[in-house]
């Protein structure tokens, strides 16, 4: 899901946040990118640097900076149609994550594709969160065990804490791939965005799915894909191919939360903005 150019970060304004015409932003974010581009695991890394991304200055992410974490978290849980109160949080501690995977990961293209995998594990377990639910059982083992885990069941779990537990679960328990096998790019695929847009994906039906990764992912020309379908017993022809590819980014785009399209497709079209 990947891009070949970059573009530099800027401060948001609306012309700071690209414009993708409808179905480009879908066809852009899946190609593969040139891995002979990425940082060597071998060059020693520099300080951290944290990277800027330009959504957190928009006014739907700034009106929301005042909301406590139990309460983004929440309209997270009952408003999954808005993506706004994901990319909230991922604002508020975005940052925090990204020091945590410097410091444990080789390569800096190894360290975006870590902090994004980050974030989409915490978007999968999010719905489902429950800050009230202790994470630990009690034992019924001796007393000192039992007063232990006593001691860990009376402290608040906060958001924060469990989003750096999730990081380092996933650091810990993920094998992360190599940098000259990763294709994932920070600067065009934001995590907000790649798990939103990874949610749209699976929402396609198989067909348009295999022929959208196939192509795009994969860089399979239709043509192959078409061979490829017929040898395996699906009547389809050229065409058709081309209109599943036509289809598949524009359901893609469509099925994008209202604001992210705001954000990211229609930053100038107040009627989008909801």
């Amino acid at each position: 899901m990947l891009l070949r150019q970059q573009r530099p970060i800027q401060p948001y304004t609306a012309s700071a946040i690209p414009c993708y015409p409808a179905n480009h932003l879908a066809r852009q974010t899946l190609r593969p990118i040139d891995t002979a581009q990425q940082h060597s695991a071998h060059i020693p890394k520099p300080p951290v640097k944290i990277p800027r991304f330009p959504e957190c200055h928009h006014p739907f992410v700034n009106e929301l900076m005042g909301h406590t974490d139990p309460e983004l978290l929440r309209l997270f849980q009952q408003q999954p149609q808005s993506g706004r109160y994901f990319m909230a949080l991922f604002c508020r501690y975005g940052p925090l994550v990204y020091s945590v995977i410097h410091h444990s990961t080789q390569s800096s293209a190894q360290v975006d594709y870590r902090f994004a995998q980050i974030w989409k594990q915490i978007y999968d377990d999010l719905p489902s969160l429950d800050l009230d639910q202790p994470p630990f059982t009690a034992t019924s083992g001796n007393e000192d065990n039992a007063a232990a885990d006593h001691g860990r069941l009376s402290t608040p779990r906060t958001l924060q804490n469990w989003i750096i537990d999730a990081a380092a679960s996933c650091i810990r328990d993920r094998e992360c791939l190599d940098a000259d096998d990763i294709r994932y790019s920070l600067t065009y695929a934001p995590p907000p965005l790649w798990c939103y847009l990874e949610r749209s994906l699976d929402q396609l039906s198989p067909l348009h799915r295999l022929v959208v990764v196939l192509h795009r992912t994969f860089g399979w020309p239709v043509e192959e894909i078409t061979t490829y379908l017929t040898s395996n017993g699906t009547d389809i022809d050229h065409g058709a191919v081309v209109t599943l590819l036509e289809e598949g980014f524009y359901q893609i785009d469509a099925k994008l939360p209202d604001d992210l399209q705001s954000i990211y497709l229609y930053p100038n079209t107040a009627s989008k903005q909801g």
